[in-house]
């Protein structure tokens, strides 16, 4: 079995003010929506979900991790969490020659403070698994595998938060132009 365990932190400003931030972050799917290789695929209750971790390896390695998550705004401390749900029957791990199918574990935080007009978001993203080897690599010792699981999980979990951070900033100024130019028609 190979362990995968990489986390990220990020601060940025977002161009909105402290309420419409938390408002907009808050609404979890578009969020979710919002991360590179990762989607929605099940709705469990309001905030509880399945998401899933998908991605390409060197064009030949097709890896899928599931992750249950639940989501929680605290208004008061302004901090948007997303920990692991327990609960729901973890899939099966399956691996074959060119593909890996896992369960693993998703956790965020996001805290939003004021800044001037914007909304500066101290923003932490997690991502552990552990995962049979692929088929292909059983020779292969785990400690070599770790250590390439590791840097290649490294630069996924970057791209993911850098990829969320650009996305919903882009997302947000282009509707609120759409919503300046239908207030000017």
């Amino acid at each position: 079995m190979i362990r995968i365990a990489c986390s990220v932190r990020r601060s940025f400003l977002f161009p909105a003010d402290l309420p419409t931030a938390c408002a907009y972050f808050s609404d979890v799917t578009r969020a979710i929506g919002r991360l590179p290789h990762i989607r929605l695929v099940n709705t469990y209750a309001p905030n509880h979900f399945r998401m899933l971790y998908h991605a390409s390896e060197l064009g030949i390695y097709r890896i899928r991790l599931y992750c249950d998550v639940q989501a929680q705004f605290d208004a008061k401390r302004r901090i948007l969490r997303v920990t692991p749900l327990n609960g729901h029957l973890p899939v099966k791990a399956r691996v074959t020659l060119s593909s890996l199918t896992a369960q693993a574990t998703y956790a965020s935080e996001s805290v939003f403070q004021p800044a001037g007009g914007h909304t500066r978001v101290d923003y932490h993203l997690s991502l552990r698994a552990t995962v049979p080897k692929l088929l292909g690599l059983q020779l292969v010792p785990d400690s070599v595998l770790e250590r390439i699981a590791h840097t290649t999980a490294m630069w996924r979990i970057h791209e993911i938060a850098d990829g969320l951070i650009e996305r919903s900033i882009r997302e947000f100024e282009r509707g609120r132009r759409r919503g300046r130019k239908r207030s000017t028609e």
